[in-house]
C-alpha cells in the first residue's frame, strides 16, 4: 500500500503525488508506478508522480496507484477520488518567497498578502567560496493542506527530515509524467519553497513561462542560472521517501569555476548515500582543523523512521553550530474539520538552540494536529504570535508581537535608551514653525510626551507590530 497521494489542479492538469513504496528485503526493487483512472489503467511513471492532462475540469475522477516491481509484481491497489476544479478556478496556493510577489512582515516571517501563506526562515549556515557564497536555512510554509471541490481534504505538506512543513535545502528540482518514458513538466523548489514549473521543452533543454530565470539541461542534470552558476543534481530521493523523485545539488559552481560540494543521507530502507533531501556534509573551499578533505559542516540526525535532524557542526571554529528538537509523534490531521480517512502520524520541529551562545528559538503549533504554525518565540527578543479563526489558507486576522516581562534577565537593557534617543533625533529633525504658529514645540515636551506614550505600551502584555 502506497502514502497517502496529495492532488493539485490547474487549468491544464491534475497533479498526483505519492510518497512511494518499498520492495521486501528479498524483492528485486521498485520499477515503477501503474496508475488507473475509473479502474482503466491509464499510465506508467519511474517515480510516484503523475500528471493527467486528460481530466475533465469540474468533474469527480476515481484514481488508484501501484507500484510494480522489476518481475512485475504489483502492490495493492491504492485508491482515491479528485474532484477537478473548472478552468476558471485559480490555484490560490503559493508558497514560498517570490521575487515579484507582495509580503508583509518582519523577523523571518513573510505573509503572502494574495494567497496568506504564511513563509518563516531560520538562517543557519552558509559555505563560502572565493567571492560567491551559498546560504543554508530551514524554511515553514503553512499552505500544507487542500480542500478540492468536493470537499475531500488533501495533505500537500511532508516531512522529510525537518518536520511537517518544514524544509531545509539549496533547492530542488521534480519530474512530473504523463507516460513512462515522458516528461510531462520539472517543478523547480528555490530555498523558500516557492515552487516554478518548467514546462518548455527543447532537444531535453528546459526553461519556464513563469519569473524564474533558470534552465535545466535534462541531458547533464545540471541546473543552470542567470548569472553563469550552475548546480548538479546527483542527489535522487528513494522511492521510500517522502519526496521521491525529487532531485538535489551535489555540486555548485560559480562563473569563475569556485565550488562548493554536498552529499546527502542515504533514503529510508536504502543503503547508498544521496538518495533523500537530508543534507550530510558541505565543503567549501576553508580549511578545517582535521585532515584534508573534512567537511566545512557536518549534520547529524536521529533515528525516527524518518530521520530527523538533531545537531549541526563545523570543523572551522565558526558560530555555526545548532541543536534541533522536536516533539513525540502525533497523528496529521486536516484543519478543515473534515473527517477523511487517516494522513498518517507525523513529527513537528519544536525548537532550534544556537550552540555557541545558548539562545533558543520555539515554535508553537495548532493543538488540532494540523501542523499550522501559530507562535515563534524569539531569544532576548520578541516573538509573534498568529491567530488564526480556522485551519483554513487565509491571511493571519492579527498579529502581534509579545515583550520579553521586566523583570526577564534576558531583556534588552540599551532598548529605552535608543528609543530615547531616536525619538529626540526626530524632535530636532521637525522643521521650523511658519511664522502664523502662536507657539513654538518644546522638544523637551514632546519628548515626555513620547515617553508616556511608550511606557503606557510596554506596560501592556502586548502591542501591535510596526513595520
Amino acid at each position: 500500500m502506497l502514502a497517502s497521494p496529495s492532488s493539485r489542479r490547474t487549468n491544464l492538469a491534475t497533479f498526483i503525488q505519492t510518497g512511494g513504496s518499498a520492495d521486501d528485503s528479498n524483492g528485486s526493487g521498485i520499477n515503477g508506478y501503474i496508475w488507473y483512472r475509473s479502474g482503466v489503467q491509464v499510465a506508467s511513471t519511474q517515480t510516484p508522480e503523475w500528471s493527467d492532462v486528460a481530466a475533465t475540469p469540474g468533474s469527480t475522477q476515481s484514481y488508484g496507484v501501484q507500484a510494480q516491481d522489476h518481475h512485475g509484481n504489483l502492490s495493492a491497489m491504492t485508491t482515491f477520488s479528485v474532484g477537478v476544479p473548472s478552468n476558471a478556478t485559480v490555484d490560490a496556493r503559493q508558497a514560498g518567497v517570490r521575487p515579484t510577489g507582495s509580503y508583509w512582515g518582519g523577523m523571518g516571517e513573510q505573509i503572502d498578502t494574495r494567497s496568506g501563506n504564511l513563509n518563516y526562515s531560520y538562517p543557519l549556515v552558509k559555505a563560502i567560496s572565493r567571492g560567491w557564497s551559498v546560504p543554508i536555512g530551514i524554511s515553514y510554509n503553512s499552505q500544507n493542506w487542500r480542500l478540492d471541490t468536493n470537499g475531500t481534504p488533501w495533505k500537500l505538506g511532508d516531512d522529510v527530515g525537518f518536520g511537517f512543513g518544514w524544509k531545509m535545502q539549496i533547492g530542488s528540482l521534480t519530474a512530473f509524467y504523463s507516460s513512462y518514458l515522458n516528461v510531462q513538466f520539472y517543478e523547480f523548489s528555490d530555498a523558500s519553497g516557492a515552487v516554478y514549473r518548467l514546462n518548455q521543452n527543447s532537444n531535453g533543454i528546459w526553461t519556464s513561462t513563469e519569473n524564474v530565470y533558470v534552465t535545466y539541461d535534462s541531458n547533464t542534470q545540471r541546473l543552470y542560472f542567470n548569472d553563469g552558476s550552475f548546480w548538479v543534481l546527483g542527489c535522487i530521493s528513494a522511492v521510500t521517501e517522502q519526496d521521491a523523485g525529487a532531485m538535489y545539488p551535489t555540486l555548485l559552481q560559480d562563473s569563475n569555476g569556485n565550488q562548493v560540494t554536498v552529499q546527502y543521507l542515504a533514503g529510508a530502507g536504502v543503503s547508498w548515500v544521496n538518495s533523500s533531501a537530508r543534507i550530510l556534509n558541505i565543503q567549501d573551499v576553508r580549511p578545517g582543523n582535521n585532515p584534508a578533505g573534512s567537511p566545512t559542516f557536518f549534520f547529524s540526525y536521529n533515528s525516527d523512521p524518518v530521520n530527523h535532524l538533531t545537531y549541526i557542526g563545523n570543523d572551522i571554529y565558526s558560530n555555526d553550530s545548532f541543536y534541533i528538537s522536536y516533539g513525540a509523534s502525533t497523528a496529521a490531521n486536516s484543519p478543515f474539520g473534515v473527517s477523511s480517512g487517516s494522513f498518517g502520524s507525523t513529527t513537528f520541529l519544536n525548537s532550534i538552540n544556537n550552540h555557541n551562545n545558548g539562545l533558543t528559538t520555539s515554535f508553537t503549533y495548532d493543538p488540532s494536529g494540523s501542523g499550522e504554525l501559530t507562535q515563534v518565540t524569539l531569544p532576548l527578543q520578541r516573538g509573534w504570535h498568529q491567530r488564526l479563526p480556522d485551519g483554513r489558507q487565509k491571511p493571519a486576522e492579527s498579529l502581534y508581537l509579545r515583550r520579553v516581562p521586566a523583570n526577564s534577565p534576558n531583556r534588552p537593557r540599551h532598548r529605552l535608551s535608543q528609543i530615547a534617543a531616536l525619538i529626540q533625533d526626530r524632535i530636532r529633525a521637525v522643521p521650523a514653525p511658519k511664522p502664523t504658529r502662536l507657539a513654538t514645540p518644546n522638544p523637551s515636551q514632546a519628548l515626555r510626551r513620547y515617553g508616556q506614550c511608550f511606557t503606557k505600551c510596554c506596560t501592556t502584555s502586548a502591542f501591535p507590530t510596526n513595520r
